[in-house]
Formats: structure tokens, sequence, C-alpha cells
């Protein structure tokens, strides 16, 4: 039992000193000054974008809008439904900004009038609608999207080179009276598959057991390709083309 209020005595003096270190950050932060911050971060990112910044001008019509009632519960849950069915990247964008310049409006009159908890609750929220922002707009994030369309891209070229290959091998292999089974039709064209895999990209093998898996792994690749593909699979039962002399 002692052991049990020792303990509890330890916690609570543990989240004193942490309660301390606490008070200790927020005397040296201004509710104004994180405003002021903000709104220059917003025209910088603006400007960045190639826009003209005018926050707070913006921010002092929506703060007027806000006194006169226009800005609500009622106004924030249109916009954010405006944002949510909004498939256009751009006004996408402009909504994002111009409801985290709304906040921020509201957050500068809650400050106005010593609603200081209230004010760091909307800052809060604008800060999360810019990185919100920033996230669409970041360079390196359009960077990373334009790669990936090239990577899959190439990947897409490759999957129709490869189809077509496994077309053309499926057909001109094929014996006179057709293949007899899925098992030699796999076996013969995943065989001449690898092949060409192996010689175009020039593979080495330590052992035979390395060639031979990537062997079995295009035959299996072409067995699957005849169950589960149906031009494939037509492709496999059809009759030999004949062919003239």
């Amino acid at each position: 039992m002692h052991e049990l209020l020792d303990e509890d005595c330890a916690d609570k003096e543990n989240d004193e000193i942490a309660l301390n270190s606490i008070r200790a950050i927020l005397q040296d932060s201004n509710i104004r000054r994180t405003i002021d911050n903000t709104i220059g971060s917003i025209d910088e990112i603006l400007s960045t974008n190639g826009f003209k910044p005018n926050c707070r001008e913006k921010i002092n019509q929506f703060k007027i809008e806000a006194r006169a009632g226009k800005i609500n519960n009622e106004s924030f849950a249109e916009d954010h439904f405006e944002l949510f069915i909004e498939k256009t990247k751009k006004t996408k964008e402009s909504l994002i900004i111009i409801k985290c310049m709304k906040l921020l409006a509201l957050a500068s009159i809650a400050e106005e009038n010593s609603s200081l908890m209230s004010s760091w609750n909307l800052v809060a929220r604008a800060k999360f609608e810019l990185g919100y922002y920033i996230g669409l707009t970041c360079p390196h994030k359009s960077l990373h999207a334009e790669r990936a369309r090239t990577v899959a891209d190439k990947r897409l070229k490759k999957s129709a080179r490869d189809y077509e290959l496994l077309t053309n091998l499926m057909e001109s292999l094929k014996p006179t009276k057709g293949w007899k089974t899925t098992h030699e039709a796999s076996k013969t064209v995943g065989l001449a598959l690898a092949n060409i895999v192996i010689d175009e990209r020039e593979i080495e093998f330590n052992t035979e057991e390395e060639r031979s898996k990537i062997v079995n792994d295009h035959i299996q690749i072409v067995l699957n390709s005849i169950i589960e593909n149906s031009d494939i699979n037509k492709i496999y039962q059809a009759k030999p083309k004949k062919h003239s002399v």
C-alpha cells in the first residue's frame, strides 16, 4: 500500500515538473505574434507559387464578414462540403487558403477579445489547413508524382511489349496440330520467353539452379496466363495458322 502511495506521489511530482516546463514554454508564446507569423507564411507561400499576396487585406475583410454573422458554423459546413466535392486541383487549393484565412480572421477577433484559448485553437486549425495546402502544392511532391508517372509509363510499355512477345511466341511455337496440353505450351513458351529475357538483360548466373529458377518462373507465368487470361487462352486453343510456302 505504501509503495503505491509513493509511486502516486512520484508521478504527481513528475507531472508538476512537466507542467512547469509547459508554463515556461507558453510564457514565450504570443498569440498575436503567432497569428502575424502565420499570415506572413501564407503570403510567402502564395508568392512562391506565383500569386500576389494580399492575405492581411483578405483577413480584414473576413473579420468584417464574421462580425456581421456571415462566417459561422453553417458557412464553414458549406465550405467544407464545397472543398470535399471539388475536383479541380487549383480550385481546391484556393478553397483551402480561403478557409485558412477565415480561421485566422476568427482567431484575430478572439485574441482582440481576450479569448486566448479559442484563438490558439483557431490558429492550430488554420495551420492544419496551411499544411494541407503546402502538401498539395509542394514542388518536391509534384516532382515525385511526375517520376512515379514516368516509372508507371515505362512499366506499362514493358508490360505491353512482354504481352505482345508472349502472344507471338504462343502462336509461332505452336505445333502443327496445336498444343496438346497447357503443360506443353507453358514449358515450351516459358523456356523461350526466359531465354529472350536472359539474353536481353545479359543476366549472368553463378549456378545452374539460378538459371532454372528464372526459367521455371517464366513457365509459371505462361501457365497462369493461359488459365487466367481469356485472350491468351483463345490463342492456346486456336488451330495453328496455315503459312503459305
